[in-house]
């Protein structure tokens, strides 16, 4: 059965409201954090550190990579491991990071010893911001920031679905005057050229 034109409106207009709704804790903070990109008004340096050592039995033959998720798992710490963080040398000294959205590890070790010796820095809020809005949470085995990581999926979907209500809705109800249509239509030319611009020149 065909929906009538007030039933469409009707799923669309609800649609604008509550996916409005649901999406605004998510725009807000992708906006303050858009803004502390280019003013840096909340700090994102590191607040204090801690450090510590632990033993930990590891089969010194193993790959950089092997070894560093193995002591990580050990440690019992949960984060990315950028491979261009690992250093290694002859000696047996071994060095990486694991990054999460408010701390960073700094993980030290021999091959040849048991100890290791960890850095943990916590940063200010505005290095969580910075996670939040980028995404960088997405992929740790953690319930708590996979369940933000599907919150910020939903979240953008339904913000983009409203703008574009929004904009059907304007055309319908408010475009009135032909200076009018020619504002939107300017507008989006200028932003198509500028993201053709980035995308095409860099």
């Amino acid at each position: 059965m065909a929906l009538s034109k007030n039933s469409v409106f009707r799923v669309l207009f609800n649609l604008h409201i509550y996916g409005g709704l649901f999406s605004s804790l998510y725009l807000c903070i992708v906006a303050l954090s858009a803004l502390n990109f280019q003013h840096h008004f909340i700090s994102e340096e590191p607040k204090d550190t801690v450090a510590f050592s632990k033993q930990i039995q590891f089969d010194a033959a193993l790959a950089n990579d092997s070894l560093a998720r193995f002591v990580a798992h050990e440690l019992k710490i949960v984060g990315h491991i950028p491979p261009w963080e690992m250093r290694s040398d002859s000696s047996g000294a071994f060095r990486y990071k694991i990054e999460r959205p408010a701390r960073s590890f700094v993980v030290k070790l021999n091959r040849n010893s048991n100890e290791v010796f960890v850095k943990e820095i916590h940063y200010r809020a505005g290095r969580i911001l910075r996670a939040m809005h980028t995404g960088s949470i997405a992929g740790l085995d953690d319930p708590i920031l996979k369940a933000w990581s599907w919150f910020a999926q939903i979240s953008t979907i339904l913000a983009f679905l409203v703008v574009c209500i929004s904009i059907y809705f304007w055309f319908r109800k408010s475009v009135k005057k032909r200076y009018q249509t020619t504002i939107v239509i300017v507008s989006c030319i200028i932003s198509t050229f500028f993201i053709l611009y980035v995308w095409l020149v860099g």
